[in-house]
């Protein structure tokens, strides 16, 4: 998983706008030329979200609650790497209901312990527009 945090770091400082000849753009838009697909669907790494796996009866679960990771860059805008604490497998996919809050399990026990997430909406200036 280390792997995947660095990676999305790694996207998310490309999203930084710097000055270049005097056009204001992310470094990925200097290199590029164009922004890259994630730029309009970011999410918080650590967010949890359920996951549709299938259907566990009439009145079962849909979904496997897990925890972003990052993007899915080979995929559509809005194609996530979604861990799942339960199996230490991470899986890409879209179809995610996310839970606007944090969470994770202690080490010395099995309490969940959620955390609510803030979203702060980007500004039109950190977008390159």
């Amino acid at each position: 998983m280390y792997r995947e945090a660095l990676s999305a770091a790694t996207h998310l400082s490309n999203l930084q706008v710097i000055e270049r000849d005097g056009n204001i753009l992310t470094r990925y838009e200097h290199f590029y030329g164009e922004a890259p697909k994630y730029a309009t669907k970011l999410q918080e790494f650590g967010e949890a979200g359920t996951v549709k796996m299938g259907k566990d009866g009439t009145l079962g679960n849909h979904g496997i609650p897990m925890i972003f990771v990052g993007y899915a860059l080979d995929c559509s805008q809005d194609c996530y790497q979604m861990y799942n604490p339960s199996t230490q497998w991470i899986h890409v996919t879209w179809d995610i209901t996310w839970l606007h809050c944090m969470y994770y399990t202690k080490s010395n026990d099995d309490t969940i312990i959620e955390l609510v997430v803030t979203p702060v909406p980007p500004s039109v200036s950190a977008m390159g527009g």
